[in-house]
């Protein structure tokens, strides 16, 4: 079926009340997206996911036999703007939103959901950490357990001495709270952060810090930054003559990225990688939803979809569960209460159990380490579950 999904620009978003839908009208699901501004790389990866994911879903029943209709509105990578709109979905009596994608969006909105009693929202960024039971649920595992996995990979490979490069935005931040929490684990024990570095987003150059980080004896470069402040500092370790591995978070798990970023895209730039990315035995039903998700990525052009994509299909796929099980009448709470309970759910990142408590449904040491093998032009998955490396 002929995917719907429908792009509304900020100066001429208005929501219009709720019509009365005959059975065979679509069930509109509304998404907050970062198709514009700095998140733009990662939104419109998701937005491709979701028209897959539309014309799938249709093609398999839809909504017990309803089709569904993506809405996707973009907040420009901008929390205020993702509150806006969510306040006027809030105003609809919207019962679910896909989105935001970006960690200072989700954070944002995560206090008016709760106030408001929905709609319950997934959030398309690991980097929020949803309080149990809230309305809020977070896609991936979080970014915690990429870290500590990324560690567990470089200790394995004789790594002790981080160099940790951190951007003072809300993703950033949070990448310094969480290496500065994970090199404490028992299992790291040895390894060390001799440098830690920051910088603003608009900045044109890091040189200073990566002298710093080589002055220091750093081993790796633990570079927590997405998009064109990632490119900077892989630019200036290149200047710098940096020889050692890079590190950086799944956010930049992006093909258009290493393409754009060849020049000086390094041949030690390790990636965390989401769970889909791991080798060897898999459960025949996660191998199933996986066959299924790359099919219909096929389908839109898309045959070797990275993180972008991915980061939108699971948690689309559990809302729509959700919504086959209890209707199109469902109400935010019996979502959120749904999806709470729910396990034995087989996605393309491994089985889901929200019974767990996090929010998420998935194990946490169940993420991988890819690197980019630049003579091939693709992501190379080198550790097993959990950071050992293959």
């Amino acid at each position: 079926m002929k995917s719907h999904v429908a792009l509304f620009a900020l100066a001429l978003l208005v929501l219009p009340t709720v019509p009365v839908h005959g059975a065979d009208e679509p069930y509109d699901i509304y998404v907050i997206d970062a198709l514009t501004g700095p998140g733009a790389f990662v939104g419109h990866g998701v937005q491709t996911a979701l028209t897959a994911g539309e014309s799938y879903v249709n093609s398999t029943g839809g909504i017990n036999g309803r089709p569904i209709h993506f809405v996707i509105s973009d907040d420009q990578t901008n929390p205020v703007i993702a509150v806006q709109v969510a306040n006027q979905l809030i105003a609809k009596h919207v019962p679910v939103i896909l989105g935001p994608v970006g960690v200072a969006q989700c954070t944002a909105l995560e206090p008016i959901l709760e106030q408001s009693h929905g709609p319950a929202s997934y959030c398309l960024s690991n980097a929020v950490r949803p309080a149990p039971g809230s309305y809020t649920f977070s896609a991936q595992v979080s970014t915690l357990a990429f870290a500590t996995v990324a560690l567990r990979y470089l200790k394995a490979k004789g790594v002790t001495k981080v160099g940790l490069i951190t951007s003072t935005d809300a993703s950033g931040q949070d990448g310094e709270r969480i290496a500065l929490d994970a090199i404490k684990r028992p299992d790291l024990r040895g390894m060390r952060i001799v440098a830690n570095e920051h910088f603003a987003i608009s900045d044109l150059t890091v040189a200073a810090q990566i002298a710093r980080i080589q002055a220091a004896g750093a081993q790796v470069i633990d570079a927590w930054t997405t998009g064109t402040p990632f490119a900077t500092i892989l630019r200036d370790a290149q200047a710098a003559g940096w020889k050692g591995y890079v590190l950086t978070n799944g956010a930049n798990l992006n093909k258009s990225l290493m393409d754009r970023y060849a020049s000086f895209v390094p041949n030690d730039l390790l990636i965390t990688g989401p769970p889909y990315m791991s080798v060897g035995n898999l459960p025949p039903r996660v191998v199933q939803a996986r066959d299924t998700y790359l099919a219909q990525m096929t389908k839109v052009g898309v045959p070797s979809p990275d993180l972008t994509q991915m980061l939108g299909w699971d948690p689309m796929m559990i809302v729509v569960d959700a919504l086959r099980h209890l209707g199109t009448d469902a109400t935010a709470t019996q979502i959120r209460d749904y999806i709470l309970k729910l396990n034995d759910f087989a996605g393309v990142n491994g089985m889901y159990d929200f019974r767990r408590g996090d929010q998420r449904g998935l194990d946490p040491d169940s993420s991988v380490v890819v690197v980019w093998d630049k003579a091939n032009d693709r992501f190379q998955t080198v550790s097993k579950p959990g950071g050992q490396p293959l």
